[in-house]
């Protein structure tokens, strides 16, 4: 998830002016500044359930800021007249825009809005309803996806519908619950009322009447829900069924006579109000009010507020004693019980099936979902295999790397001894040579050898003391040990002379003073001097160690 933006911007629109945030809730594809705004316009008026003008007047504005080079609407056009239409119960003209909206809509290019226009066309499709059920979880799944709790929501409802429609409530109640959570933390108050309103009545199908008053309560109490005239109707006839609150009937009936009887939704508080007269003895205004919503009845009028109605009527007449007329209403109510009957053991059978539906699409689903988690886990396992075919095989040149680089400094060591045990033996001759030297002057001192014995033998000794070739040989095997020395040291000092290079070779194996004097065969203070020149050679400080520094410099 990672990745929300929100930025304000004040809309002023005729006749529907909102100051709302153009928020991350809607997830709908940027196009520009004005068509951005608008759509989340359009979003809220359907919420907040705008006029038809208001809604028609932002569709048409956002008709214009989105219009093709072709002159056509936009998909996004189509889709917001379509959901228009539906509302207004056109549903014929809103299949043919969503049609026409889903043709012109690129599913690649803009996978939202298609499953946007997918959605609605879905859920005003007259399809089974394990066929929708199977619909709206793909769409849940996939707005879950894609991080839109909005969406999520609007389809947990709608599930929660088919499943309380097919005899769920378990289930239904639980994608309330879960719609109504997502709901409340996004702030859509509208939403959530109406979530809260079906979980209270579920709870009260359910018999947990002290979770349904409960919810009923804070709705009857909220300014949210008292600003929607409909909805709030709809609270205050629950309370009176389930909490049996007078006040909340006398309320409704109230409103509903302000906004006319012409609506199902008042013909039941009519009809909930003639119960109420009944029950207080008021036979006459009862009789009177249940006269008066049966005349508005229609041929396809839902039977079951026709039953309702007539069997009210049987009841009352029977109250006032008149017999002959609460037979006849008795007789009518039997009828259409009986059509009830068949209409709902109809309705049952459908439920039935569509159970077994869903049942067989989540199974399905769930299989599909197993499939996949399975080659989830063979890809992930192939990776890991992979990776450790790979470190395997790094661990295998590492090691060998190793092994090669420990040979190299077996090789170098022993390289460095030779080099070490070549000057010693060097010195070791030296010093050798340099006692027959001091032995062949004391034997002339002493009269053993004539002056010309001595030169000759003096001249040979001196002929094996370490010379160019003895020298030659200990360059061959420093080099080996520390081939770039004497490259360096040249590129970065070339003032440096032959001997000086020689006495830092010299320093740099680690021999002393007096052990370069005899291999050199100078006089101690003469390495002394030597030593300091080349010093300046190599540009030291005086705090600075001469060998220190070779030893830095890179073999």
């Amino acid at each position: 998830m990672k990745q929300l933006i929100t930025f304000f911007i004040i809309l002023f629109l005729s006749g529907c002016n909102r100051n709302e945030p153009v928020s991350d809730l809607f997830r709908w594809d940027k196009q520009n500044a004005q068509a951005d705004s608008l759509t989340v316009a359009l979003e809220w008026a359907f919420i907040e359930r705008d006029s038809y003008a208001c809604i028609s007047g932002l569709i048409a504005r956002l008709d214009s800021a989105t219009k093709s080079k072709y002159n056509r609407e936009s998909a996004d056009v189509l889709f917001w007249k379509a959901r228009l239409q539906n509302r207004e119960h056109h549903t014929a003209e809103a299949k043919k825009l969503l049609s026409e909206a889903l043709a012109r809509c690129d599913s690649s290019s803009r996978p939202y809005a298609f499953s946007r226009i997918k959605y609605l066309n879905s859920i005003i499709s007259r399809i089974s309803k394990g066929r929708l059920h199977s619909a709206l979880k793909e769409y849940e799944q996939f707005y879950r996806s894609t991080g839109d709790p909005f969406m999520t929501a609007t389809a947990s409802v709608d599930l929660g519908h088919i499943m309380r429609e097919v005899g769920d409530r378990k289930r239904g109640l639980a994608y309330y619950l879960y719609a109504d959570s997502l709901y409340e933390a996004l702030g859509v108050d509208t939403y959530h009322l109406k979530t809260s309103l079906n979980n209270a009545s579920i709870f009260a199908e359910a018999g947990d009447s002290a979770r349904s008053r409960s919810l009923l309560r804070n709705l009857i109490d909220n300014p949210k829900a008292k600003a929607d005239r409909d909805f709030y109707i709809n609270v205050l006839i629950d309370n009176w069924k389930i909490c049996g609150d007078t006040t909340a009937l006398l309320s409704a009936w109230r409103l509903t006579n302000e906004r006319g009887l012409n609506l199902i939704d008042s013909h039941t508080t009519a009809l909930e109000m003639c119960s109420y007269l009944l029950w207080k003895g008021k036979l006459s205004e009862a009789e009177k009010l249940c006269l008066e919503t049966i005349k508005k009845f229609t041929p396809n009028y839902p039977l079951t507020i026709k039953a309702l109605a007539y069997k009210l009527l049987a009841d009352i007449y029977e109250s006032k004693g008149e017999t002959a007329r609460a037979l006849t209403n008795c007789k009518i109510h039997s009828q259409l019980q009986d059509s009830l009957l068949k209409v709902h053991s109809a309705i049952e059978i459908g439920n039935i099936e569509s159970r077994g539906e869903i049942a067989r699409s989540e199974a399905e689903m769930e299989s599909r979902h197993q499939i996949e988690r399975l080659w989830t886990w063979i890809f992930v396992m192939a990776l890991l295999m992979g990776a450790l075919l790979v470190a395997f095989i790094l661990m295998r040149k590492v090691q060998a790397s190793r092994l090669s680089i420990a040979r190299y400094h077996l090789d170098l060591e022993k390289e460095r001894r030779s080099l070490v045990s070549s000057a010693l033996v060097m010195e070791e001759k030296d010093n050798v040579l340099q006692s027959v030297l001091s032995d062949i002057h004391k034997m002339e001192s002493e009269g053993k050898l004539k002056p010309e014995e001595t030169r000759h033998l003096e001249q040979n000794v001196k002929m094996h003391l370490s010379g160019r070739q003895d020298w030659d040989h200990f360059r061959e095997l420093f080099d080996k040990v520390h081939p770039m020395f004497h490259k360096h040291l040249k590129a970065d000092y070339p003032e440096l002379t032959e001997g000086d290079l020689r006495l830092a070779t010299y320093i740099k194996v680690g021999m002393q003073g007096k052990q370069i004097a005899r291999m050199l065969m100078l006089q101690p203070d003469t390495i002394r001097k030597n030593r300091q020149k080349l010093r300046r050679h190599l540009r030291l400080e005086s705090e600075e160690s001469l060998e220190d520094f070779l030893r830095t410099i890179d073999s």
